[in-house]
């Protein structure tokens, strides 16, 4: 059969038996929210939302902690942040930047 008169169907069908499938398009990947996207309209849109958001100032935060030295630490199965001069448990980088700066202003 000349495959140049085949119906793209066909054409689709007779690719796929013998293993020719084109490959199929790239994910777009946020490298902040560990998530992807099958279109640059539907990252736009996540870039654009309040997730993506909360997950950037997260990560600003940490980073910035980090370079301060603050005394914390993180437990990579419940996700929890530790103030180890405290000993308090918390449940997100946001809250333990709070308790940091209460603890300052309480001083």
């Amino acid at each position: 059969m000349n495959r140049s008169m085949c119906e793209p169907v066909t054409e689709a069908c007779i690719d796929n038996i013998i293993g020719q499938m084109p490959v199929t398009k790239p994910h777009i990947y946020c490298k902040d929210c560990n998530l992807q996207f099958t279109s640059y309209a539907v990252l736009d849109a996540h870039i654009q939302g309040a997730r993506h958001a909360k997950q950037v100032k997260s990560k600003t935060l940490l980073e910035t902690m980090q370079q301060a030295k603050v005394n914390f630490s993180k437990d990579v199965e419940t996700n929890y942040f530790a103030c180890n001069v405290c000993k308090v448990n918390l449940n997100s980088i946001q809250q333990l930047h709070t308790h940091l700066n209460e603890d300052i202003e309480q001083r």
